[in-house]
């Protein structure tokens, strides 16, 4: 159950709730007041949990428009895995991610292949985005060139909107 996790009351909306009512705790804390917080572990970034009331079962549903395979013919590969597997990835460290701005370019590992299969020389393409909206750490911009292979460019091209998560940044173009 690693990241970044957020539990909101009824009121849901953060606005609503003043700076003395906000509070941190570990979530083995919220384990031991709700267990079935742990049917939640393999929650993706992009996905939120809902339900009525203690007890009741939970609603899990898309909060971004999170690109999967069987939606797109394409996923954004998490930056981290792909740093593990291919030798030659810097990531960013998280100052430069903060400094992402609107008109910058990123670069994000582009899967064409179902999440779940085996993975498959020729499945990736790096390619860079031109960022146009932030949301804290969404974003959305727009692929600047078309993918290498024939059988990609059938399933996106330069100019095509991509909704992207900071985790999917494996490299930031630098101003020279």
């Amino acid at each position: 159950m690693e990241g970044d996790w957020q539990f909101h009351d009824a009121r849901s909306c953060p606005s609503q709730v003043s700076e003395d009512e906000v509070k941190v705790v570990a979530l083995g804390e919220i384990l031991t007041l709700d267990h079935s917080i742990e049917e939640l572990s393999a929650l993706q970034i992009g996905w939120i949990a809902t339900r009525d009331a203690i007890g009741a079962n939970w609603v899990v549903e898309k909060e971004h428009a999170f690109p999967t395979f069987a939606e797109k013919g394409y996923y954004l590969e998490n930056a981290a895995w792909f740093a593990e597997n291919f030798d030659d990835i810097s990531l960013p460290n998280d100052p430069n991610l903060e400094s992402i701005v609107i008109g910058g370019f990123v670069k994000l590992a582009f899967r064409f292949a179902d999440e779940k299969s085996e993975q498959l020389d020729g499945q990736y393409e790096r390619m860079w985005v031109h960022v146009t909206e932030i949301d804290q750490d969404w974003m959305v911009g727009i692929l600047d060139n078309d993918p290498y292979l024939d059988s990609h460019r059938a399933i996106i091209n330069s100019e095509d909107s991509v909704q992207f998560h900071v985790s999917q940044i494996i490299e930031i173009l630098e101003d020279d």
